[in-house]
């Protein structure tokens, strides 16, 4: 049995990636033939996603980013050198509109052959470089049955995954078949009925959680819990991906409310390259082949949650591409995208507040410390 899954393009969703990520898989990375690798990758954003944070990236760093982001998170720590002996998962790079490149056959082909040697000069000496099949797929959309390296593509996929099947009891298959089917209609299944099913199709309550395991491997199940209500499960698992973060409840408030940084209003300010002074401390953070996204939104859940926890009365100032956060009234931290060497990076802004004396004057910083 296989299954097949599509990763939305868009740049809102690519926080959520990690989840589903799983080293017993082949992945299809595909881009378009008609673009050069040094080019600015087109942005897939609909019209109503104004406020989507982007980044101008080239083609060839948004195809490293996600051999990256495979290896990072389909590639198990403790089982990196067994994966990597065995090279799962296997990542194929397929290039899209073959057909419509300009020229005679001769003048395609040579196009092709320049695209994927970029490809696998750029990836040369990184810890991803084994798992990407050194093929060059090159397809035509136009007429996808008569297209003989599709065909070739599809035959080489099914090999992979032939390579890597884990045999499983039949009993297996039948709880599985249950709890998809109980999913059609239900977003979660208690415990306790979960264990009623295993019984029925005679799976042990001790051995359960083998079953499990494979099953949240596979994607098909995401989180059982012990206890009868998942929802707050539900939210610790999206705090610890930092996807969301709980805002501090007042003592007249009965209610909860959360932080959601990827689906705020866009800023029109920001943080940008400066000097420290004797007021400022700034930390950056840079990466080769990296989309800020995927690490600005959770470190934003993190400081606050670390503000939180070390008892400060934060006020905060939250958009998805930028976030103030003030420490009592002597500090403020902020965070935000700036561009170094034409790279997307983080920086994070420590700031004292300059203290305004009753008179209205400002006390000099230094004089403050002093005493």
């Amino acid at each position: 049995m296989t299954y097949i899954w599509d990763f939305a393009g868009q740049q809102l969703y690519y926080i959520t990636h990690r989840i589903f990520l799983t080293s017993e898989a082949v992945y299809v990375v595909l881009f378009n033939l008609l673009e050069s690798m040094y080019d600015k990758g087109k942005k897939r954003i609909h019209k109503g996603d104004k406020n989507v944070m982007t980044y101008d990236m080239t083609n060839i760093q948004i195809i490293k980013y996600w051999m990256r982001l495979i290896f990072t998170y389909a590639v198990p720590v403790e089982s990196l050198q067994q994966q990597l002996q065995t090279k799962k998962p296997q990542i194929a790079v397929v290039g899209t509109h073959s057909e419509s490149l300009p020229g005679t056959d001769e003048d395609k082909n040579k196009k092709i052959e320049e695209q994927f040697a970029i490809i696998f000069e750029e990836i040369k000496g990184t810890p991803y470089e084994c798992h990407v099949v050194r093929k060059m797929y090159a397809i035509d959309n136009k007429f996808p049955t008569q297209s003989k390296m599709l065909t070739t593509l599809k035959q080489d996929v099914g090999r992979f995954l032939k390579a890597m099947p884990k045999t499983i009891p039949l009993k297996w298959l039948e709880f599985q078949y249950i709890l998809q089917e109980n999913g059609r209609t239900t977003l979660r299944m208690s415990y306790s009925k979960v264990c009623e099913v295993a019984t029925s199709c005679g799976i042990s309550v001790k051995n359960l959680i083998h079953t499990l395991n494979y099953l949240h491997d596979l994607g098909i199940i995401f989180e059982i819990s012990k206890d009868e209500s998942s929802f707050e499960v539900f939210l610790e698992l999206m705090k610890q991906f930092g996807l969301l973060c709980e805002k501090i409840k007042n003592q007249e408030s009965k209610h909860r409310s959360f932080f959601v940084p990827c689906r705020l209003k866009r800023s029109k300010d920001n943080v940008s390259i400066e000097h420290d002074t004797a007021q400022m401390v700034s930390i950056y953070m840079a990466s080769e082949d990296f989309i800020p996204d995927s690490v600005f939104h959770p470190l934003v859940v993190s400081l606050i949650g670390m503000v939180q926890d070390m008892g400060y009365t934060a006020m905060l100032q939250l958009f998805s591409n930028y976030a103030n956060i003030h420490l009592g009234l002597e500090h403020t931290l902020s965070l935000g995208p700036v561009v170094i060497n034409n790279k997307p990076s983080l920086k994070l802004e420590i700031l004292r507040v300059p203290i305004i004396q009753e008179d209205g004057t400002i006390r000099d910083i230094l004089e403050s410390v002093c005493r």
